[in-house]
């Protein structure tokens, strides 16, 4: 008569263990589906703007490049001191300067900006 007894906690256990596993999946899924990436990319711009606020960066000088707003990011000459404001270092309607930046990748987000510049360091 107590296997009968048990047979209600084993099934609670059970079900108890099973809710958590698939509590702790759905959990990771949902973290991996909105949490931000990072990335450190080095190219060099196929374009700076007049305003020396965006910029087309490749990965090979000459090759074709991927637009990035850099506004508001921090920036760095070469092998100077960080600034958060003014012109940067890039030279406007410019291109082929080496740069290095730190881009945040949003996903899931209403954001206009999909891609957002944190910092921008110009390379030798």
């Amino acid at each position: 008569m107590s296997e009968k007894k048990n047979r209600p906690w084993i099934a609670f256990v059970v079900i108890f263990l099973a809710g958590l596993v698939l509590g702790a999946g759905v959990t990771w899924a949902v973290q991996r589906a909105w949490s931000p990436r990072f990335e450190i990319i080095e190219g060099y711009t196929t374009a700076v703007n007049e305003e020396g606020d965006a910029i087309g960066l490749a990965k090979e000088p000459g090759g074709p490049g991927t637009g990035y707003q850099i506004e508001g990011a921090w920036w760095r000459e070469e092998n100077g001191s960080w600034h958060t404001h003014g012109p940067t270092c890039l030279e406007p309607l410019t291109s082929g300067q080496p740069v290095r930046l730190g881009v945040v990748h949003l996903k899931n987000t209403k954001s206009p900006r999909g891609n957002v510049v944190i910092w921008l360091e110009c390379l030798e």
